[in-house]
C-alpha cells in the first residue's frame, strides 16, 4: 500500500513527497534503506553497498535476505568459482550475476541474457551503479531458432513477461547453440535458466549441451497448475533432455511449488577424472 500511494505521488510530479513516505515506512520497520525516484517505474534502493534499481519501491527491501535466498535456491546444486563461466539466461534485473559477481573467489566471466528491453534497462543500470565489470548483458530471448519473437511489455510485472504471445515486442531470438558459437564459449560452469516456460523451447534446440559441466533451470509447472497453460507444463521433459544427455538430475522438496520446480543437472562427463 505504502509502495502505491508513493508511486503516485512521484508519477504526479511529487517525488519529494513519496520520497518521505517511503522514509516513513522505513522507519516503522526498522529498516535501513534509502530509497529515491529515479523516473518513472524507475524506483533506486540503497542499503550497505547495494544500489539496486527497481520497477517499484520496496520498503522491505533487504539484500541480504535476497542474497540467502539465491544461493540456497539458484546456486543450491553448484556455485560457479575461480575461472567458470556463468551464463545467466532470464537474468532479469540481474541479481543472481550480481551475487556471483562479488564473490570473492570467483573471476570468471558472466553473460546476463534478458529479452524484455525495459527490463534489460534495469539490468544495465545494477551492473552499472555496482561496478562489476565481469557481467555483459545481453537484450535478446533464448529460444529453438534464431530470427526476432514476441514477449509481453508490461514493466509493473515486468518479471514475468513471457514470449508466449502473439503481440507485445519484437526482441532478437537465438539459439543456446548461436549464442555460444557468437560469444566464443567453449565450456560453461554453470547455465541458469528461468524463462518463463520458454525453457521448453530453449533445450529443443541445444546441442552443446555437452559442453555445460551443471544447469540449474527453473521450470513452471506451478504456472501451469495456477492457470491451466500447457506453455508452462516443462518440468518432465526437461528432465528428461537432461537424463537423455547423461546428467544426475536433483531437485527440491520444501512444499513450496515454485521453489520445488528448481531442476539442477550435473554432466557426467565432466566427473569422471
Amino acid at each position: 500500500m505504502i509502495s502505491s500511494l508513493a508511486g503516485k505521488l512521484a508519477n504526479s510530479g511529487f517525488p519529494k513527497l513519496a520520497e518521505l513516505v517511503l522514509k516513513m515506512g522505513i522507519t516503522m520497520l526498522g529498516n535501513d534503506t534509502k530509497i529515491r525516484f529515479h523516473s518513472r517505474n524507475y524506483w533506486t534502493h540503497y542499503k550497505g553497498n547495494w544500489i539496486i534499481h527497481e520497477v517499484l519501491p520496496d520498503i522491505r527491501f533487504d539484500p541480504d535476505k535476497q542474497m540467502t535466498f539465491i544461493k540456497e535456491v539458484h546456486f543450491k546444486h553448484y556455485l560457479p568459482s575461480g575461472e567458470d563461466v556463468f551464463i545467466d539466461v532470464g537474468a532479469g534485473i540481474g541479481m543472481e550475476s550480481m551475487f556471483l559477481s562479488r564473490q570473492a573467489d570467483y573471476k570468471g566471466k558472466i553473460y546476463a541474457i534478458e529479452a524484455s528491453p525495459f527490463t534489460f534497462e534495469l539490468l544495465k543500470a545494477n551492473i552499472q551503479s555496482n561496478h562489476l565489470n565481469n557481467i555483459q548483458p545481453f537484450n535478446m530471448a533464448v529460444s529453438d531458432q534464431s530470427g526476432k519473437i514476441f514477449i509481453d511489455d508490461s514493466q509493473v510485472n515486468h518479471i514475468a513477461n513471457s514470449v508466449f504471445t502473439a503481440k507485445g515486442t519484437a526482441v532478437r531470438a537465438i539459439t543456446m547453440d548461436g549464442f555460444m558459437e557468437e560469444n566464443q564459449i567453449e565450456t560453461v560452469g554453470l547455465l541458469k535458466v528461468n524463462i518463463e516456460g520458454a525453457e521448453s523451447l530453449l533445450i529443443s534446440s541445444f546441442e552443446k549441451i555437452s559442453s555445460v559441466r551443471h544447469v540449474a533451470i527453473s521450470c513452471h509447472d506451478f504456472l501451469y497448475n495456477r492457470s491451466g497453460d500447457k506453455n508452462f507444463k516443462t518440468k518432465k521433459s526437461v528432465i528428461r533432455f537432461l537424463e537423455k544427455r547423461n546428467f544426475e538430475v536433483t531437485g527440491n522438496n520444501t512444499g513450496i511449488d515454485y521453489v520445488d520446480d528448481w531442476i539442477y543437472g550435473s554432466n557426467r562427463m565432466f566427473n569422471r577424472d
